[in-house]
């Protein structure tokens, strides 16, 4: 009992850490700006600066890719996997270890962008301050382009929110497939 609340303690800060670094890798690769007007972006970048900004000095810029942060992210994902593999006594093959941490880190991914475009939908419906909801539609939109191009809205409804939901599901079901025959 004392492992399964450690464990998920664990994934619990781990996946928070980590999809923040990721949503920064994200923001900056759309060009986002964090400024004052932007206060969820400004808390994100606050809030991994600690662990991003020593990696960006040893890391090469790679144009719009934000090295810093995805190696934050993955660094993150694979100290989890370690620390959940000592927890069970598990030997840790450096190998599974990496390939877990990795597979975690795409489904951080997917679960990131599940959620993005759950809140945009939510957002769309209640009142809430037009910085907010741009800077939310900035991070969406490039996920429902690609849908928009080939659906067309169907009485005024916007379909592609919820092709990119069933979208991201099956990925994450194929993803959980993989993770499973680790």
């Amino acid at each position: 009992m004392m492992n399964s609340i450690v464990v998920m303690v664990v994934q619990t800060i781990a996946s928070l850490l980590a999809g923040m670094c990721l949503l920064r890798a994200y923001m900056l690769w759309l060009g986002l700006r964090v400024g004052l007007g932007n206060s969820a972006g400004a808390w994100v970048v606050g809030l991994t600066d600690w662990l991003v900004l020593p990696l960006r000095r040893i890391l090469p810029k790679a144009g719009r890719i934000d090295l810093g942060s995805l190696v934050a992210a993955f660094l993150v994902m694979l100290l989890q996997a370690a620390v959940i593999a000592l927890l069970f006594g598990a030997s840790l093959n450096p190998l599974a270890v990496l390939i877990g941490a990795l597979l975690d880190l795409l489904g951080l991914v997917l679960s990131g962008m599940f959620w993005l475009v759950v809140v945009s939908i939510f957002v769309s419906w209640l009142r809430v301050d037009d910085a907010t909801v741009y800077w939310l539609q900035s991070l969406v939109e490039p996920l429902l382009r690609p849908v928009r191009r080939f659906l067309p809205t169907v009485a005024g409804l916007d379909l592609s929110p919820m092709v990119v939901i069933l979208l991201i599901k099956v990925l994450e079901m194929v993803l959980h497939g993989w993770r499973s025959s680790i």
